[in-house]
């Protein structure tokens, strides 16, 4: 499941369901010669259970929307076409821009996370940059859109369409789990754990 189109001007590009040997590097090797200093920021977060483990989810930011587009019928040509993307979903993300993704994480995660193995990559024309430095020049107006989201979302894990599963599950219930948590992705395109 996909959205169907990138809306104009936007530059943010979040996929999900990502195959889980994904890194940071295979994206990039993905994304080849002709999109280096094309992206400013790639985040690629991992289990905080299991550090080595990615949560499957890729949040990449373009420097324009036209990178972003180009970026996008490349994403849905790879899910085509090859086997292990099959379960990958492209969408245009909640937070779009530079600032407002790192002002997001920083809000999320805290400014002692810029420093974590799995924080985001920035970049400036090409070539890694400081995200200490980054975040340390993080607008007011890139704050207070991150914010918003950030609030947003806490909001919305109570909206209807989200099923929480509070029960005990035992071994014996991991098929009527899975069929549970299949039905409720086909219907809402994702699916949210929270252990």
């Amino acid at each position: 499941m996909h959205s169907d189109v990138l809306q104009e001007g936007a530059t943010t590009i979040l996929l999900r369901s990502l195959p889980a040997q994904t890194s940071i590097t295979s994206l990039m090797e993905l994304m080849g010669e002709s999109f280096v200093g094309a992206y400013d920021f790639l985040y690629l977060p991992h289990c905080a259970r299991q550090p080595r483990r990615i949560v499957e989810l890729a949040l990449i930011n373009f420097v324009d929307h036209s990178f972003a587009a180009a970026a996008w019928e490349l994403f849905l040509a790879q899910v085509a076409r090859t086997p292990s993307w099959t379960r990958t979903r492209i969408s245009q993300a909640q937070v779009q821009g530079l600032g407002p993704n790192v002002a997001y994480f920083l809000l999320r995660f805290g400014a002692e996370a810029v420093d974590a193995p799995d924080a985001p990559v920035v970049f400036h024309r090409g070539q890694a940059a400081s995200l200490r430095r980054l975040a340390q020049s993080v607008g007011e107006e890139a704050l207070e859109r991150a914010a918003l989201v950030l609030r947003t979302q806490i909001k919305d894990i109570r909206r209807p369409e989200y099923v929480i599963f509070t029960d005990h599950w035992t071994c014996q219930d991991t098929e009527e789990l899975l069929r549970r948590v299949r039905a409720h992705e086909n219907v809402h395109g994702y699916v949210m754990f929270r252990v």
